[in-house]
């Protein structure tokens, strides 16, 4: 049991750390490190996919509550 929080807090900082330097699967990033890849949003076609814009703003799909586990 020990491993397993061991290393779920690893890959909490790990995602941390690349969110916090852009480092990320989205279009920006990848157009960075290949210039033929095209930044656009994936979901609305705005011109830069960027972590800010893919939370905040972008119109496409919403990431939604997972349903509750209680019925209520």
């Amino acid at each position: 049991m020990e491993n397993s929080r061991k290393s779920s807090r690893i890959c909490n900082v790990e995602s941390i750390f690349q969110f916090r330097t852009n480092h990320t699967g989205l279009n920006s990033h990848l157009n960075r490190l290949n210039s033929t890849h095209p930044p656009h949003c994936r979901h609305c076609n705005y011109v830069n996919e960027t972590l800010h814009y893919t939370l905040l703003e972008c119109p496409g799909p919403q990431v939604t509550e997972p349903k509750s586990l209680h019925s209520g």
